[in-house]
């Protein structure tokens, strides 16, 4: 029988194995599949807009890392609106990163892209300022996510920041616990990891600057082909308690602290 050590890593390996081959499967049609309902393209244009706003001002010189880039979409959204910062784009999925590329076309601009893998980032410490993470860490088991969060706090720069969507274990009436085994149970035993609002700061022990904004209030993808300006003005309620508690995916902002 292997070390505990030697069955984590080999575990670890068929798990970024395992994200990496199905991703690249996915890479074609993964755009299409995203916005196929009304409340997916509602979904991703509200935390696309939460996320930027998160981000607030930034400079040419400022160095933001993208992980996993995906197709892109995030990055390409903040390029298309002016954004003229450094944008590294990083995943560990060899055909997100082709369809990325595709995208942003031979005039990449301020958006280059690299393969990296998020427990062992090519990147030096201290060395960025910004680091965004979307549709990532409910697809690892939580056990994994101290690991990720800290190779994440060593290539950002003191005072730089991380934001990380996390899917909110207390989202809906249904009730936490009917969310979080449902995947298991209905899906094909996807595995599935949410968090608890209470837990997050716990989680970001090491960081300074913790706060939460919500994103995703049910039926708002409906309410918006309706009455968009009414869907957007309740969406911006998720920043403040109890809504954010309500919502289905959690933003965290959390900063390294500026020694």
């Amino acid at each position: 029988m292997g070390s505990v050590s030697s069955v984590h890593d080999n575990r670890l390996r068929q798990l970024t194995e395992s994200l990496r081959d199905s991703y690249t499967k996915q890479a074609i049609t993964y755009d299409a599949c995203r916005t196929l309902s009304i409340n997916g393209r509602f979904f991703f244009e509200v935390a696309y807009q939460t996320m930027d706003a998160m981000i607030g001002i930034t400079s040419k010189d400022t160095i933001h890392l993208d992980l996993p880039v995906g197709t892109g979409r995030f990055l390409l959204y903040l390029r298309d609106r002016g954004r003229r910062h450094q944008m590294i784009g990083m995943d560990v999925s060899p055909g997100m990163l082709q369809t990325c590329r595709r995208k942003t076309g031979r005039d990449s601009g301020t958006v280059s892209l690299a393969m990296g893998d998020a427990f062992s980032l090519p990147l030096a410490d201290d060395s960025i300022d910004v680091v965004t993470s979307m549709r990532f860490f409910h697809l690892l088991p939580k056990t994994y996510w101290p690991a990720v969060l800290a190779e994440m706090h060593r290539v950002i720069r003191p005072g730089g920041f991380l934001i990380a969507e996390m899917r909110n274990l207390f989202r809906g009436i249904a009730g936490g616990l009917v969310v979080e085994y449902r995947d298991r149970w209905f899906r094909g035993g996807r595995h599935r990891s949410y968090i608890w609002p209470h837990q997050v700061h716990g989680l970001f022990h090491d960081w300074v600057g913790v706060e939460t904004r919500g994103a995703g209030l049910d039926g708002l993808g409906r309410l918006s082909t309706i009455a968009p300006a009414s869907a957007r003005r309740l969406h911006g309620l998720t920043r403040y308690w109890p809504w954010r508690y309500i919502a289905k995916e959690l933003f965290v902002i959390a900063y390294k602290r500026n020694f």
